[in-house]
């Protein structure tokens, strides 16, 4: 029996190192150009892995200890940053906290806060749920105003339209 399991025992090793995933096997291979795109807008970015999302290529990385996503176009031209804040609403401009916690959707949980960052706009999103309610994304612009409460449903891309 001993003998058995002694025989047994290294091909187990082998199939759960062949189960692991590292993640760095599914990292895209991108031109030198995203590269260089991305370390021109975020010098400090680490942990650096592509991905492909439509028709764009899209750089997942950590600068300044915060989870982010930086999308680009077909020419690497930069078209939407993410930047996580977890469920931390201390993170957000003062006039965002304030709008929010002062506002009808104060009393919902909060699962996730981020910054987006467009060429032409800048937005905080607050992912909030509520027992027996729809999940809701709650979009605010920098000076604390309301922009709008949808389900949440969706990723958010560059081609997500923002009133």
């Amino acid at each position: 029996m001993k003998t058995k399991l002694l025989l047994i025992l290294p091909f187990l090793f082998v199939a759960m190192l062949g189960s692991c995933n590292d993640n760095d096997e599914d990292s895209l291979i991108v031109d030198t150009k995203f590269d260089n795109a991305l370390k021109a807008r975020y010098p400090d970015a680490v942990n650096v892995k592509w991905e492909r999302e439509g028709a764009y290529t899209v750089a997942d990385f950590y600068s300044q200890s915060f989870d982010m996503e930086a999308w680009f176009d077909s020419k690497a031209e930069w078209m939407q940053s993410e930047t996580e804040y977890g469920p931390n609403l201390q993170l957000l401009p003062d006039e965002v906290h304030a709008a929010f916690v002062g506002g009808e959707y104060a009393d919902w949980d909060i699962e996730d806060v981020s910054k987006y960052e467009r060429p032409d706009i800048t937005f905080y999103v607050i992912d909030i749920e509520k027992v027996n309610s729809r999940d809701l994304e709650v979009y605010y612009r920098p000076d604390g105003t309301l922009i709008q409460a949808i389900p949440d449903i969706a990723d958010i891309t560059p081609d997500t339209p923002i009133p």
